[in-house]
């Protein structure tokens, strides 16, 4: 049965408030359980034990505190998310992210549509699959909040986003796309074509670089699939058939067959070559780890996303490097709803591509060389890699518009603009009698000046690679600006130009010349201006309000 009826199913056991536990499950096809698991001397029934659900939840009725259909709906989603935060194991996910999720969705879940919630418990890993829809970060900055409540309304409308195109089924794609994504079965001589995404998968089982899956759709005539699949280098699918059927017996012995054969052809390899008998070199450990997308900012405002195709050239192998700017990058973040495979994938129509064929060239060598470097920004196509692209997209287009303002120059790589000169009380007063050039020597300022280390632009041996500084230039750059301090515009921080140097300046608070009165001041002000109204009120025969204080309009 599906979830909605579940809860159907034990609505009476909660309206009566019964204190008999009832375990909540799903079985290997994706159907939900809700059965008694004692019987009425209070023994537990044998089945219990061997239920394979790790994210089975026990409930009573008496728990549900004869609340509502859609109450008893949310509060056991919620249980079963509880039990697969807990007992689940998330590869590379942000467990402060996972736990501010978690409590989102504890406090929130009415906030999303029954749509949602019904795709949910429809998944086998709902709270691991609402993890990967979207790239917005729930953390929140204070201790003690369990997640960002400014940001709840963005996720939920993300979510929703995600969910309905999973639920249109990618309706949006055109007729080709619809075409290259189905399988034609033969069956007694009769071509049968199916797609796989109006199936649900019931197993599956990764065997190297193939995946067997056995699914199922019980609208159609052909209710079980199996099919073996594996993964082009951009992530598409490939598949092989391996039949349709509606008996779940047959389907599961073809199923179990494909994985036998994948298995003994794996121990087979195994057994007869020696490079696959010995444990991996830390260089075949090495090339496993950087075979993955590649991503290199660059200055001005471009990105290199830079790949390798096994199956390109003809089965030779390719470098492919594709090349966009900042501003698709921001489109991709406009257009994903938060979904980071939406992101990627939306620069596969606007990138323009290089192709570096392994012709046994020096160029090709070189891409190689290059992409088992570690000169890269970013690696792999991750909520991470997303996020940091989207915040690099953000400060490049502000640099963007703001080189374009009167007075903004550019030295050592940044962008800087005259800020303002030094105050009185931001100078140290050995100044006013020392013989040297005051602009050089602003390390006497009081107590602001720090190095950075980042920026990197001095005369000595720290300073960043390909640059050079001195106090002449700078100014030179600045076109003689009288300014002392400077803003820089990539990172907002503020610089004064030293002589051998250019320091961070922390401005310190401005102090007003003008005393504000104290909190008793005021009170005592206050008073006497009520005593003079009152004193006014007699004298013109008005009667004094007890209650109100002051008069207005008197």
């Amino acid at each position: 049965m599906n979830y909605n009826a579940l809860i159907e199913k034990i609505m009476p056991e909660v309206d009566s408030g019964s204190e008999q536990p009832i375990m909540i499950y799903r079985d290997i096809h994706g159907d939900w359980h809700g059965d008694f698991t004692q019987n009425q001397y209070g023994d537990e029934f044998d089945w219990v034990e061997e239920i394979q659900d790790p994210f089975a939840v026990t409930i009573t009725g008496e728990d549900m505190s004869r609340g509502s259909f859609p109450y008893v709906y949310d509060r056991i989603l919620n249980e079963r998310l509880r039990a697969e935060y807990e007992n689940g194991f998330f590869q590379d996910a942000d467990p402060a992210q996972l736990n501010a999720i978690m409590n989102m969705f504890e406090e929130n879940m009415g906030e999303f549509s029954s749509e949602v919630t019904d795709y949910l418990t429809t998944l086998e890993r709902p709270l691991a699959a609402v993890y990967d829809m979207t790239l917005i970060s729930l953390k929140s900055s204070d201790p003690d909040l369990d997640y960002d409540h400014d940001k709840v309304g963005y996720f939920v409308d993300a979510i929703e986003a995600e969910v309905e195109e999973r639920l249109n089924n990618r309706k949006k794609r055109d007729i080709s796309d619809n075409q290259e994504n189905t399988i034609t079965f033969n069956d007694n001589g009769k071509e049968i074509t199916v797609n796989p995404d109006d199936y649900t998968i019931l197993q599956s089982q990764q065997i190297h670089h193939r995946l067997i899956t056995l699914s199922e759709n019980p609208k159609t005539e052909h209710r079980y699939m199996v099919c073996e699949y594996w993964e082009t280098p951009r992530g598409v699918n490939k598949h092989m058939e391996s039949g349709i059927t509606n008996d779940y017996l047959e389907a599961l012995e073809k199923y179990t067959g494909k994985v036998h054969y994948l298995v003994s052809c794996s121990i087979s390899e195994r057994d007869t070559s020696k490079r696959m008998a010995k444990p991996p070199t830390q260089q075949e450990l090495y090339e496993q780890a950087v075979a993955d997308d590649k991503f290199y900012l660059r200055d001005d405002g471009q990105i290199e996303q830079l790949y390798y195709n096994p199956d390109g050239y003809g089965g030779k192998g390719q470098y492919v490097s594709d090349n966009y700017s900042y501003q698709d990058i921001l489109d991709a973040a406009t257009q994903a709803d938060g979904s980071v495979k939406k992101f990627f994938e939306h620069f596969y129509g606007v990138s323009k591509q290089y192709l570096i064929d392994n012709d046994g060239g020096n160029e090709f060598k070189a891409e190689e060389s290059r992409f088992y470097g570690d000169k890269h920004d970013l690696m792999g196509c991750t909520e991470e890699t997303a996020s940091h692209l989207v915040e690099f997209a953000r400060a490049k287009e502000k640099v963007m518009e703001v080189i374009k303002e009167p007075g903004v120059f550019e030295y050592g790589g940044y962008h800087f603009k005259p800020y303002r000169q030094f105050r009185k009380n931001e100078v140290d007063k050995q100044l006013d009698t020392d013989s040297r050039p005051w602009k050089k020597d602003v390390q006497y300022a009081m107590r602001n000046m720090s190095t950075d280390f980042v920026l990197g632009l001095s005369t000595y041996e720290w300073k960043r690679a390909g640059t050079s500084y001195s106090h002449e230039s700078f100014y030179k750059a600045s076109g003689n600006n009288e300014a002392d301090i400077f803003k820089c515009i990539e990172n907002e921080l503020l610089y004064a130009p030293g002589e051998n140097e250019l320091f961070l300046y922390n401005e310190s608070p401005y102090k007003s010349k003008f005393k504000k009165a104290s909190l008793s001041e005021r009170i005592e002000s206050g008073k006497e201006k009520v005593r003079e109204t009152d004193k006014n009120k007699v004298q013109t025969g008005k009667q004094k309000s007890k209650n109100k204080g002051v008069d207005i309009d008197g």
